[in-house]
């Protein structure tokens, strides 16, 4: 059963949430020439960036909500010479949480 990550709404202002740790989850694997990130989290992760340590890279989307018990799944072009177990060291996780 694959989900997909939804729209979220919240019913107070995103300053005013009171988020807890998501527990997120990655997975990182190689797909022809691309790198695909499957995210998941035990609960909300709002607004979630990603990042690579040292690298420039454009990502198929940044910003995004991961609910709990959904799957979002994001991809970028993988570098030349890199493997995904490199990529994963390199990875920088972030969320709304993570700012206060």
């Amino acid at each position: 059963d694959q989900r997909t990550a939804l729209n979220v709404a919240t019913f107070a202002p995103n300053k005013h949430l009171e988020l807890i740790d998501p527990g997120l989850e990655v997975e990182l694997n190689q797909v022809d020439k691309d790198l695909v990130i499957d995210l998941t989290s035990s609960s909300l992760a709002r607004f979630v960036e990603l990042s690579f340590e040292g690298l420039d890279i454009v990502l198929s989307d940044n910003y995004f909500d991961v609910p709990a018990g959904y799957k979002v799944t994001v991809t970028c072009q993988l570098p030349h010479g890199k493997t995904p177990s490199e990529m994963g060291r390199l990875l920088k996780i972030r969320s709304l949480r993570d700012t206060y």
